[in-house]
């Protein structure tokens, strides 16, 4: 088990350890006969953490994370053709359907058939991922198209392969789904304006993947929590810039940063 993950985020600490405050929910004090009245009913935690150095890709992306500031959209196709905080598609073409049974996550997916297309109006900039669950028959892998403002990677389930995933494109800006060639059955569409590390592109979080906007709270799990869903409000604290070998690059970083934070719970 991961020592802390936030929306099932595994998030890379310095240390498996974190500084636990216990904040009391009341008040305590003596009557006039001097005997003890205590109104504290509950406590909560506050806990400060720090991470290992990241490179510039994964701070900046750990940064929005911490700071609600994701900016994301997410489409569930539970019921209707919405993303959160988008709304409807800009274009529709042929008649794609919400069915319900057999999906990834929430109670229903996208059906498409070959003559079927979503677009939606992302406004992406120079960087972005876009993600999804397929089902290409068998069951549902997860997919990525991440674009560092020079080329395109393409994951499936978290490892990198050639793709060509004509179900979900990008189009000067935009997130088109369908190729009008062939159908396809999706799940839970995310788009995000900046590129994402690596490690968020296997598509293992579920009940937290309508958080992929501007949440005002993230949900804490993990050892230091004893394996509970706990409710957080995340802050940044200090960013420190220190030089450190990245191993998959074999290369020296200038900046790598390490990043204090505090979670209180809510």
């Amino acid at each position: 088990m991961p020592f802390l993950t936030l929306n099932e985020l595994t998030i890379p600490l310095s240390t498996k350890a974190g500084d636990q405050t216990l904040t009391p929910l009341g008040a305590s004090g003596r009557t006039l006969d001097a005997s003890l009245r205590d109104n504290a009913e509950d406590t909560k935690s506050i806990f400060s953490f720090r991470t290992t150095p990241q490179v510039q890709v994964n701070a900046e992306a750990l940064k929005r994370l911490l700071n609600a500031t994701l900016n994301g959209f997410h489409a569930s196709w539970d019921a209707d053709f919405f993303t959160d905080g988008k709304g409807l598609p800009g274009a529709v073409t042929g008649a794609p359907v919400i069915t319900a049974g057999g999906d990834k996550f929430g109670g229903s997916h996208l059906t498409l058939t070959a003559a079927d297309r979503l677009t939606y109006a992302a406004e992406l900039p120079t960087k972005f991922t876009v993600m999804w669950h397929v089902n290409p028959g068998g069951g549902y892998v997860h997919r990525a198209r991440v674009f560092d403002g020079v080329a395109t990677t393409l994951y499936e389930d978290g490892v990198v392969v050639a793709g060509p995933f004509p179900e979900v494109t990008v189009s000067a800006g935009s997130v088109i789904v369908g190729d009008l060639v062939s159908g396809f059955t999706l799940d839970d569409l995310v788009i995000l304006p900046f590129q994402s590390p690596s490690e968020w592109l296997t598509g293992q979080w579920g009940v937290v993947a309508q958080a992929w906007s501007n949440p005002p709270a993230l949900i804490a799990n993990g050892a230091m929590v004893d394996g509970e869903d706990l409710i957080v409000k995340p802050r940044v604290g200090k960013i420190q810039w220190r030089p450190f070998q990245d191993q998959a690059a074999a290369a020296w970083e200038e900046g790598g940063q390490v990043i204090d934070f505090v979670l209180e719970e809510v």
